[in-house]
């Protein structure tokens, strides 16, 4: 039997939504567009990819999605579809467009987001306020206009003791395509200016593979430039841990039957259920 392509529809296929599909529905309302991954990671977690792939091929072929196929060596990238768009728009949900390729910062952001959310899930006491990417920072009345925004804003609550507290994180992506002088004004310009009212944050710079070849020169331009608390993340970093470490809490027991490497070893479906897009608002502990 010919392999179905990708990126054509089956006709006469229906689905019945689930409670998973509606949040999906919701989270690329946010995203716009996303890596099969993203979606994965933050819905089907511990499930298999092809417990994945199934589901959103069935929301695909019954116009919920749309599948974006990059390239044939690529996963696929997925938008709400005419009716996906219409489900989201008739319960009042967002539904962002489509942004203009190329995606790859978009995308950044997107799985950055994706990793965030659900990091919180696999740590105790934490949990997600905010997510502001780039895009919807720049629709806040404060930031009209600026040329330069980060490309996120992360407002997490940490509990301990029993008393919560905020963690809040400016974020900019590194790709090693720009040059260290842009970056310094970046970075400069970030550290001078207030966001969302916030008294002050920490700043993570996220480097991508290509972006780790000059890791100490940003740890050196970091310390120069920024007069608060600042990080750099890399792919091999933990976000469990990283979120962990941010928050002030406690690294979990050895012993502890729910932790390997301080991840949960087996999420629950009921925690897949439950996963989503956190970080529409502020905290109520604001």
């Amino acid at each position: 039997m010919p392999r179905q392509s990708r990126d054509r529809r089956k006709s006469g296929v229906s689905v019945k939504l689930t409670a998973r599909d509606e949040a999906l529905f919701a989270a690329l309302g946010r995203f716009g567009i996303a890596h099969s991954s993203d979606l994965g990671r933050l819905l089907f977690p511990g499930r298999h990819r092809d417990v994945l792939a199934a589901r959103l091929r069935r929301l695909y072929d019954s116009s919920f999605l749309e599948a974006h196929v990059l390239d044939r060596a690529a996963e696929n990238v997925y938008s709400l579809g005419p009716r996906g768009r219409a489900w989201l728009h008739g319960r009042g949900g967002t539904v962002r467009g489509v942004p203009r390729p190329p995606w790859y910062h978009h995308l950044g952001i997107v799985s950055l987001w994706s990793g965030i959310a659900a990091a919180t899930h696999q740590v105790e006491g934490l949990r997600l306020a905010r997510f502001l990417p780039d895009w919807e920072i720049r629709e806040c009345g404060s930031a009209a206009g600026l040329e330069i925004v980060p490309d996120a804003l992360i407002e997490l609550v940490g509990y301990v003791d029993g008393q919560p507290r905020p963690v809040r994180l400016a974020v900019e992506l590194d790709r090693g395509t720009e040059s260290l002088e842009v970056l310094r004004r970046k970075v400069r310009t970030i550290a001078g200016r207030s966001f969302m009212d916030w008294p002050a944050f920490d700043l993570i710079v996220l480097l991508d593979a290509a972006g780790q070849s000059r890791e100490q020169k940003i740890r050196e331009l970091l310390a120069r430039e920024y007069p608060r608390q600042s990080r750099i993340w890399t792919p091999q970093s933990s976000l469990p841990s990283e979120l962990r470490h941010l928050a002030g809490l406690a690294e979990p027991p050895a012993t502890d039957s729910r932790y390997g490497n301080g991840m949960l070893s087996e999420p629950s479906q009921d925690s897949a259920e439950r996963s989503g897009v956190t970080g529409e608002g502020l905290s109520g502990d604001d």
